[in-house]
């Protein structure tokens, strides 16, 4: 039986949150996988396509994908809470999960985080039965002075405060991120 940590979000962009996430997943699991959401949405909320949002988490966790410790999984948003669930139960099984396999799923706020709450409700009711969540508490956590959101990150982007941003993202995915943002291919527009 593998003990496997599950994290999904969004991450436009990823930030210290996310990072002190995915660490204590890598610390307390055997592999931790990584869905980004909203991976087929481009807007204003959703900057970054899932390559440049990968990119950005493989500047700092290289390593653990290498050693097949981290997985970075697409997922797709959806209207339908029961075809966003089968989207994340697929990419679970391609990484060739089983059903004796424990899954923990990682995040902060149990009550105000309406994908836990589907996760929960629909793991109940299908074959995996071996899971659990676990709710970080951000006040005991080193981001606990900070308050840190994509959207934030977002804001000073917009403002062109890369002090701020590099205050509230990990150093090697902030460097990964001015690399992003200084390719061609990325437009003022888009942030």
């Amino acid at each position: 039986m593998k003990h496997i940590g599950v994290i999904v979000g969004r991450m436009q962009p990823p930030h210290l949150g996310h990072t002190y996430l995915i660490d204590q997943s890598l610390w307390q699991q055997d592999m931790t996988v990584i869905f980004l959401g909203s991976s087929n949405i481009h807007d204003e909320n959703n900057p970054f396509s899932f390559d440049e949002r990968k990119k950005m988490l493989l500047s700092k966790y290289a390593e653990e994908f290498d050693a097949w410790r981290v997985h970075i999984m697409w997922l797709a948003d959806d209207s339908s809470d029961e075809v966003w669930f089968q989207n994340l139960i697929t990419g679970i099984l391609r990484l060739w999960i089983w059903e004796e396999d424990h899954l923990v799923f990682y995040g902060w706020d149990i009550e105000h985080d309406s994908a836990i709450q589907v996760i929960q409700w629909y793991l109940w009711n299908t074959w995996f039965h071996s899971f659990e969540y676990r709710e970080m508490n951000r006040y005991t956590s080193h981001i606990q002075w900070l308050p840190v959101s994509s959207t934030r990150i977002r804001r000073a982007l917009a403002s062109k405060n890369m002090l701020e941003v590099q205050t509230l993202m990990d150093s090697e995915i902030f460097s990964s991120l001015q690399n992003i943002l200084h390719h061609p291919y990325i437009h003022e527009n888009d942030i």
